[in-house]
Formats: structure tokens, C-alpha cells, sequence
């Protein structure tokens, strides 16, 4: 009887959505009874309701081997699975269901809403059928019916669905929008809008019907009335990005290109990676005439999707407007002509710049400008002689100059990206990289300096990618294979690494950095015989070096050389007495050299020979 009424009990909190405490029912029925079929299968209804799925289908099964034919647990069962998105399973417990009743309501439609889920649209629709011979006036069935078919593009029936579910209830408002986003599908933006005009009298602030009506009143033109409409979704959400976009291509139809852009730009704040919405900006910046601008941004969506038609095709368009502008404003001026003088300074400055006297070579450039101020060679070598003495920001603006007077300089674009890279401006270096390669595609430095800064973005696929675009059109570039190995180091990819830096040896056995580099993923590979080897090389040309000395220590280490790798460790010390990873790692050496002394004079002890 205690079994009975705890049971009763522990239904009647299930009953009142207390299924924490109606579990705690059911569990202590089970410590005395534990092959209970009801409990357990009450116990998984409880376990459903708090979505803990893999222990309610645990327990529906231990249930089913009592009971096999509990069409109850079955269902179940499958509607776990559908919760766990395990559509083929869920299928299957509805088949043994169907085959005990196959008129069986709820089981029919749970198969149709799983089987919609699989995509099977055409078996879906045959069980909502089944169901409603059954029960013709099942709204539910009848709206999921109705969106079975609008996944097959078949708008018409799925309308006359949701008209029938609005005839049983109608104020259902999910049929309301369903039917309109039907009608928008068929083109018939009228009726859609009074789809969602009877929605929105019931619920004004919903945002999805709110934007479906913006959009289907910029399919009928109507720009104003969608500007209205999405303004009123930004009230409710201002940084919804879809309202910003689109309220942005509404604006761009009244061309009001100024409001469009400052939409657009608001949504880049949200989502700065957006091509579709970078190209829409570009077009509405070209619409007023500002194509440079208008082409930084379609520099920008090809950075992200380098293929796109709409930005290469948009970003030539700008191109060619701007051409024929500047063409306009030359039409009547003379040729340009370089004074001598001032390329007599120019040369002389480059000449300064081969011998790292910067301050000299700036001396003759910013006299050559005086001569001619736009005399662009003479600032593109002075951004140079800027960037040698680490004057970075100052370098930017000869660059930015050169690129105001030639836009195509394809050198300038690379030795800006490599500026921007020193101040670890990644994303707008790997953008002048991009401009200068689709001036000059195969352009070795600029597509390894994209591979570095790739590198720096912590993407390696594309660094690599780079890296080997470069050594396709130069081989023995050994600055390439040493950024393609230290790529593929920061990888992880040690192997493939160690290959790169023995490329870089085969150009120059005597290259240290490779040497050095090599021994550390020698070293991560566990090769430690070989590391050493290169440690050595290494040292035999920078004696003396603490990271080498440090390293060759702990490979020693590694082999159980604990006396050589100590006399690493304390050379280092020798010169950097606070050298703090040598007098760790000694540490930890001394104490392992310990405990092996320690173990071999007990093995001894135990053991005498």
C-alpha cells in the first residue's frame, strides 16, 4: 500500500510540474522494486520534462523490457529521440507503435513532424494526412502540414492549410505569418502585407512579422512604408543587424545614398565580416562619386571572399569611374617632368638607404621634395628609409602619398602592408597585400608577407597556402621556407616544419636561425639525438648562445643525461647568473638526478652484484 500511494504521489507532482520531486518518488519505489514498468516509464516522463533525454530513454527501455508493448513508452521513446535530433531512431520506435495501432493519432503525427525533420517532405505530408482522416479539424497538424508543404514549394495548398487552421482558431498567429511568408514566396506581396497587418493587430511588437512586412514592401516599392517598418523594429531591438541591412537597401532605392551608408556602416559595427553588406556599401559609395572609398570596401569583401562576382565586378566598375575622372582632370594639363636635380637626390638617398644611413638618405629626399613635392619615388624611398629607423607611423603617410599619386604602385602597397605589420596592424596589412598581388600576381615578397601576416592572424592554412604560391614562382626564396617553416612550427606541424628549415640549409648550410629552429622541432618530435646535432651546429657559429645552450640542456635531459645537461645549465649561468629558465630547469635536473642516485643505491642494496 506505502508503494502504491508513493506512486499516486509521485504522478500527481508530474501532474503539477514537479518533476524534481515526483523523480524523487519514483526513485525510492525503484531501490525496493527496481523492475517496476510503470515507475520507470513515469520516471522517464518526468526525466522528458526536465530534457534530461538520454536517462528518459534509459528508462522508457528498461520499462520496454518488461512491458515490450506499451505503445505509450514507445511513442515516447521516439519523441526522445526527436528532442536529441536522432530523427531515424525516433522514426523507428513510431513504426513498432503504428504496427501495434496504426491508428494511432499522436504517433502518426510525431513520424510526420520527424520525418520532416529527415527532409522527407513527401512521406511527412501522407502521415499529417493519416492523422487528419482521423481528426479533420487538428489545427496543429494542419499548420505543420501547411509548412510540409511550403518546404516543397508548394505555397498554394500550404495557403489553404493555414486558412483552414484560421478557420478553427483565428487568432493563431503563427498561421498568420506562415500564410504571408507564403504569399511573399508566390510574389503576391499584397496579400502577404494583410497577412501580417492581421498578425501585428494581435501582437504589434513582434520583430520577425515586422521585417517580413518591411520586406515585402520593398518588393512593392513601397520604400518609405519598409523604412517604417524596420525603424520599428530597431525601437524594439536597435542592433538588429537584419532592420540595419535592410532598412540600408531601402534608402539605397530612394537614393539616399548618405543613409543608406550610415545603415550599412551601423551593421558592420555588429557583423564587420559581412560581404553582401560591405559590396552595398561600395555601390552607394560609387553612386556618390567616392571611389576610392568605394573601393576600399570591395578590397575589403574580396579580403573575406576573394572570388566574390558582385565585389570584382563592383570594385572594376569604381576602378574605371575613377580612371576616367582623374583622366578628366589631366585632359589639359602637360606631362609631368622630374626636375634633375631632384633625381640626382633621389638616387643619392637610395644610395644612403644600401649603407643604413637613414638620417642621411630622409636629408636627401625631403630635398628632392622641395624641388617636387609630388614626386613620388622620392616618398616612397623616403617610407623606406623611415621604416629602417622604426619610424613606422611617419613611413604610413609616404606610403598613403605614393598611393595618392599612383594608386597601382604595387611596391608601395607591399611596403605598406609590411609598415602595417610592424605595428601589428594585421587585417590592413593582408588588405594592401591583396591590392598590390591583383596588381601583380605573382609578386613573391608580397605573397610571402601575406603568408607571415596569415601567420600572425594565427591562420595558418592560408599562410601556407601563400608560402607555397611564393615558392612556386621562386624555389630558393630562403626567407620563404623559413617563414613556411616557422608556420608550420606554430602549427604544430613539427615534421612538415623540420622539412622546411633542411630546404633552407640546402640554400645556406650556414643559415643559424634554421639550424636553431630545426633543433627545436627535432626536439617536439622527441628526436632528441638529432636536435642536439643541430644545437651544435648551431653553436659551433654563435657560441656562447643561452637559448642553444638552454635547449641542448634539456634534450640531454630527455635522454637521461643529467650530469651533461646540468654542465649546460650551469654554463649559462656562468654568463647570465639570472638566466631564470637555466636555474629552473637545473632545478628540476638536480632533483631527478637525485632520485635516480637515490633508486640505483637501493637497487644496489637489494640487488648486490
Amino acid at each position: 500500500m506505502f508503494t502504491q500511494d508513493l506512486f499516486n504521489k509521485g504522478v500527481a507532482l508530474a501532474n503539477l510540474h514537479k518533476f524534481v520531486e515526483a523523480l524523487e518518488c519514483f526513485n525510492e519505489i525503484l531501490r525496493f522494486n527496481p523492475d517496476d514498468a510503470d515507475v520507470l516509464y513515469n520516471k522517464g516522463v518526468a526525466l522528458a520534462a526536465l530534457q534530461e533525454y538520454e536517462e528518459a530513454i534509459f528508462n522508457y527501455g528498461q520499462s520496454l523490457k518488461i512491458n515490450p508493448y506499451n505503445a505509450d513508452a514507445l511513442n515516447n521513446l521516439g519523441v526522445a529521440f526527436t528532442a536529441l535530433k536522432k530523427y531515424d531512431e525516433s522514426v523507428r520506435y513510431f513504426d513498432k507503435v503504428l504496427a501495434i495501432n496504426p491508428n494511432h493519432e499522436l504517433v502518426l503525427i510525431n513520424k510526420g513532424g520527424a520525418l520532416a525533420k529527415l527532409k522527407k517532405y513527401d512521406e511527412a505530408i501522407l502521415y499529417f494526412d493519416k492523422a487528419l482522416r482521423i481528426n479533420p479539424d487538428n489545427a496543429d497538424v494542419l499548420y505543420n502540414k501547411g509548412a510540409t508543404l511550403a518546404s516543397l514549394g508548394r505555397f498554394t495548398e500550404a495557403i489553404a492549410c493555414y486558412d483552414q487552421v484560421l478557420r478553427i482558431n483565428p487568432r493563431n498567429t503563427d498561421a498568420m505569418n506562415n500564410k504571408g511568408v507564403a504569399y511573399a514566396a508566390l510574389e503576391m506581396y499584397e496579400e502577404a502585407i494583410l497577412s501580417y497587418d492581421h498578425f501585428l493587430k494581435i501582437n504589434p511588437k513582434h520583430v520577425l512579422v515586422l521585417m517580413n512586412k518591411g520586406r515585402a514592401l520593398v518588393k512593392l516599392k513601397k520604400y518609405d512604408e519598409a523604412i517604417a517598418c524596420f525603424d520599428e523594429v530597431l525601437t524594439i531591438h536597435p542592433y538588429n543587424a537584419d532592420a540595419l541591412f535592410n532598412k540600408g537597401v531601402a534608402y539605397a532605392a530612394l537614393e539616399k545614398y548618405d543613409e543608406a551608408i550610415f545603415c550599412y556602416d551601423q551593421f558592420l559595427k555588429i557583423n564587420p565580416n559581412q560581404v553582401l553588406v560591405l559590396v552595398n556599401k561600395g555601390r552607394a559609395l560609387a553612386k556618390l562619386k567616392k571611389n576610392d572609398e568605394a573601393i576600399a570596401c570591395f578590397d575589403e569583401a574580396l579580403l573575406i571572399k576573394p572570388e566574390n562576382a558582385d565585389a570584382l565586378y563592383n570594385k572594376g566598375a569604381a576602378r574605371a569611374a575613377r580612371v576616367t575622372y582623374e583622366a578628366t582632370l589631366r585632359e589639359n594639363q602637360p606631362p609631368v617632368v622630374i626636375p634633375q636635380k631632384a633625381r640626382v637626390l633621389d638616387k643619392r638617398g637610395s644610395d644612403f638607404i644600401a649603407l643604413q644611413k637613414y638620417d642621411d638618405s630622409i636629408a636627401c629626399f625631403d630635398e628632392a621634395l622641395n624641388i617636387y613635392p609630388d614626386y613620388a619615388d622620392a616618398l616612397y624611398h623616403k617610407g623606406i628609409a623611415l621604416s629602417g629607423l622604426e619610424k613606422y607611423e611617419e613611413a604610413l603617410l609616404c606610403f598613403d602619398k605614393v598611393l595618392g599619386i599612383i594608386p597601382d604602385n604595387a611596391d608601395a602597397l607591399n611596403d605598406k602592408g609590411v609598415t602595417l605589420a610592424n605595428l601589428s596592424r594585421h587585417d590592413e596589412a593582408v588588405l594592401c597585400y591583396h591590392q598590390a598581388l591583383r596588381i601583380h600576381p605573382r609578386n613573391a615578397d608580397a605573397l610571402n608577407n601575406l603568408g607571415v601576416a596569415y601567420t600572425a592572424k594565427k591562420k595558418y592554412e592560408e599562410a601556407i597556402v601563400c608560402f607555397d604560391k611564393a615558392l612556386a614562382i621562386t624555389p630558393e626564396h630562403e626567407l620563404v621556407w623559413m617563414n613556411k617553416g616557422g608556420a608550420l612550427t606554430d602549427w604544430e606541424k613539427y615534421a612538415e616544419s623540420v622539412a622546411c628549415f633542411d630546404e633552407v640549409l640546402k640554400i645556406n648550410p650556414e643559415n643559424a636561425e634554421a639550424l636553431y629552429n630545426k633543433g627545436v622541432n627535432l626536439a617536439n618530435l622527441s628526436r632528441y639525438d638529432e636536435a642536439i646535432l643541430c644545437y651544435d651546429h648551431f653553436l659551433a657559429i654563435n657560441p656562447g648562445n643561452a637559448d642553444a645552450l638552454n635547449n641542448k640542456g634539456v634534450a640531454l635531459a630527455a635522454l637521461k643525461k643529467y650530469e651533461e645537461a646540468i654542465g649546460f645549465f650551469d654554463e649559462v649561468l656562468k654568463m647570465h647568473p639570472d638566466n631564470e629558465f637555466a636555474s629552473f630547469i637545473k632545478g628540476i635536473t638536480l632533483a631527478v638526478l637525485k632520485m635516480f642516485d637515490e633508486v640505483v643505491i637501493k637497487f644496489e642494496g637489494d640487488y648486490p652484484l
